[in-house]
């Protein structure tokens, strides 16, 4: 996962999705929801791309587990944390120690 405190929402592509969905156990893809869902998304070469769907997911983050919200694109890109996901997770991002944790 990439942190991207630039992005509107929480996004990956449809290959990195394929890719991360056969690393889950049996009981991890269970905990997968899915919901039909158009949403438009600008990149930074300024095209717009149409979501495809969301999914809810299971994420282990600094040793954590949560279940996080994302928007699959067609496009291929890794998944994109967004601020406000960041934010919900209570992510501190420490530029100075180069670190990052999951508060409790």
């Amino acid at each position: 996962a990439l942190l991207d405190t630039g992005a509107s929402a929480t996004v990956c592509g449809t290959e990195w999705f394929q890719v991360f969905e056969q690393t889950l156990t049996q009981e991890e893809r269970a905990k997968i929801v899915t919901r039909s869902c158009q949403r438009l998304f600008k990149f930074g070469d300024g095209a717009s791309v149409e979501s495809i769907m969301m999914k809810i997911i299971p994420l282990k983050i600094c040793g954590r587990d949560m279940l996080v919200r994302t928007f699959i694109v067609e496009n291929d890109i890794p998944l994109l944390l967004s601020r406000q996901t960041m934010t919900d997770m209570g992510m501190v991002i420490d530029l100075g120690e180069m670190s990052i944790r999951v508060k409790d």
